[in-house]
């Protein structure tokens, strides 16, 4: 009986020692530099320097290991990449949560920062083909029935991309065809004869 008694003691005072306080989040764009400080924990920890010591709680997960403590600066840097595609579109980890632990004599307060990461435009919108050769047949007579479907473009940024066609080699542009830009489809406004023209270039 001694012995229990004993644990359950140790257990709440333990806790009593401990408490676990909110900050507001803050928010910063991806790709910052490793180095860069994303911000002071002066004006967010109360008395922080006169504390006997603090430091980050070391993540779960190795993937989230992307921030670390100048301490004589009293800030929080980046210390490993932080590329939101990775990160939010990929394992779903659009706000990261830093945990601060501060000991004083006789108490550790565990601070919680939420640190939301912001996309931005680092990608290029590429194709995976860089051209597409579309064979009409000649004097067709079922043209108005005829579509034809255009590659896709892919952005990892995962912004809205717009689409629209214009012709190269061609000094009359109407009249020859119709841009689905929903499904991506090229459709015949006429029936095309080679001695006319026998290849027409579309960017």
């Amino acid at each position: 009986m001694f012995v229990i008694l004993c644990i359950i003691f140790f257990f709440v005072s333990f806790n009593d020692s401990q408490t676990i306080k909110h900050l507001n989040e803050i928010s910063i764009e991806e790709e910052l530099s490793i180095g860069s400080i994303v911000t002071s924990l002066i004006d967010k920890i109360p008395n922080l320097e006169q504390s006997n010591e603090y430091d980050l709680v070391t993540p779960l997960s190795i993937d989230l290991d992307l921030f670390s403590i100048n301490h004589s600066q009293h800030c929080l840097i980046i210390k490993n990449r932080i590329d939101y595609e990775n990160l939010c579109l990929k394992k779903n980890h659009c706000i990261i949560s830093v945990s601060i632990a501060v000991s004083n004599d006789d108490t550790i307060d565990v601070y919680i920062l939420p640190i939301r990461i912001l996309n931005t435009n680092d990608n290029l919108i590429k194709f995976l083909v860089n051209r597409t050769i579309i064979e009409i047949e000649e004097n067709d007579e079922y043209w108005f029935k005829k579509n034809y479907s255009l590659p896709h473009a892919y952005d990892d940024d995962q912004d809205l991309i717009t689409y629209s066609i214009y012709l190269q080699n061609w000094n009359k542009p109407h009249g020859l065809f119709a841009f689905d830009e929903k499904n991506l489809l090229l459709k015949l406004l006429k029936k095309f004869e080679r001695e006319e023209q026998n290849i027409y270039l579309l960017g």
